[in-house]
């Protein structure tokens, strides 16, 4: 004889929460492992920038951003967040490139202004457009490189798939809109 047993909502409720409990509890944890996780990789990577005087300095304005808010509860939470951070490591690296090729204009004036008072030692002029030159080809491979590790990061990927995504959307919407628009 099988006997069906039936609960009341309080009954579902209550045998729920314990579980509900747990389940936060564990999401709660691996949030914070992952933050905890991801402030140790950009300490990493402020020291090893640090090391090739390199300045990056943390701009938090575009996390304020409202559309990052809006997309936050549409459970897009990682992807926004590296993406942001990659767009921010990037621009932090062009004001770095910028700061490498001022001086390396402050530099090359100074070469300049020495050569036209040292031109009789020539060897000397030869050898600084040599050096000039080796480190402009190295600036240049370094932005290379530092272009391509960007665009070939997860969350570059990413933020460009859901940049395409939403300008598809907004698109549809348009026409729809239009559509809407026309009949009236």
């Amino acid at each position: 004889m099988l006997v069906d047993e039936t609960f009341t909502v309080d009954e579902v409720r209550d045998m729920l929460h314990g579980p509900k409990l747990v389940v936060r509890g564990e999401v709660e944890t691996e949030l914070v492992n992952t933050a905890h996780t991801n402030m140790l990789l950009l300490r990493q990577l402020f020291s090893q920038a640090e090391k090739f005087y390199l300045r990056l300095q943390t701009d938090i304005s575009e996390l304020e951003n409202r559309w990052a808010v809006e997309w936050l509860g549409r459970g897009l939470i990682p992807i926004v967040f590296q993406a942001m951070g990659a767009l921010d490591e990037k621009t932090k690296a062009e004001r770095a490139l910028k700061d490498l090729q001022k001086v390396q204009g402050e530099q090359k004036m100074a070469t300049r202004s020495q050569e036209i008072t040292s031109l009789e030692d020539t060897d000397n002029l030869v050898s600084a457009k040599h050096d000039l030159l080796r480190v402009q080809e190295q600036l240049a491979l370094a932005e290379k490189e530092l272009d391509r590790k960007f665009q070939q990061t997860s969350a570059y990927r990413n933020m460009k798939e859901i940049l395409t995504k939403r300008k598809k959307h907004i698109k549809d919407t348009r026409k729809r809109l239009s559509k809407y628009e026309s009949d009236e």
